[in-house]
């Protein structure tokens, strides 16, 4: 008899652990229900998940120091999370982790699953511009040499505004004099922007027959 009912209070106590829940960076269990004569969970919520960009520091600082007998609480946590519950992400550490952390207040342990979520901090496009100074002649055609590169693999495109609008121009004689043109290359979230100076320089006509 005294064994049955004691492993039926086991199975009590696994349920009960079963249900506690992590929320606003605190292992709870329901209700404040005491788990026994002399000791009693903190309360708890649902479970909420933590969302960070690379490079972020993730960590628990709401986390309660004593339960509600006053006994005190401590946290054990699984990688990547350090023995003071901080984790500094870095680039390249992007995906989805799933991180046990664990609290005791000395006599029950009660364990709760956390998924962290570290999204991909996009890397800005590399915009190159071989020569910042173009020189032509009139009635020459201007070919600028620009290009645009993303760490990320990211689509890149090309704007180019100003005196031109595309990476060519073909030059008149009516071009002589000094023109800005501006570029700006863009991934589809961050834009980069760079400027050049296109120089053309000024050519004598032709005469031209006239009759009078």
């Amino acid at each position: 008899m005294y064994k049955k009912l004691l492993l039926t209070s086991f199975i009590i106590l696994l349920l009960f652990l079963a249900s506690c829940n992590y929320y606003n960076d605190s292992i709870v269990c329901p209700g404040d229900e005491p788990i026994n004569s002399t000791n009693q969970a903190v309360h708890h919520s649902p479970v909420i998940d933590k969302r960070v960009r690379e490079g972020d520091l993730v960590n628990f600082p709401n986390l309660k120091q004593t339960d509600l007998k006053g006994n005190k609480l401590s946290y054990e946590f699984s990688l990547p999370f350090n023995e003071k519950g901080e984790w500094q992400t870095k680039k390249g550490d992007a995906g989805e982790y799933k991180v046990q952390v664990t609290v005791s207040d000395g006599k029950t342990n009660a364990a709760q699953e956390v998924f962290v979520m570290v999204e991909k901090n996009n890397s800005p496009p590399v915009l190159v511009i071989s020569n910042k100074e173009v020189n032509v002649k009139e009635n020459e055609t201007v070919v600028l040499d620009v290009k645009a590169s993303d760490e990320d693999g990211d689509n890149v495109t090309l704007k180019f505004s100003g005196w031109m609008n595309s990476s060519t121009e073909q030059t008149s004689f009516d071009d002589a004099g000094n023109h800005v043109v501006n570029v700006e290359a863009n991934d589809g979230r961050v834009s980069v922007y760079d400027a050049l100076t296109v120089t053309v320089e000024n050519v004598n006509r032709p005469p031209a027959f006239s009759s009078s």
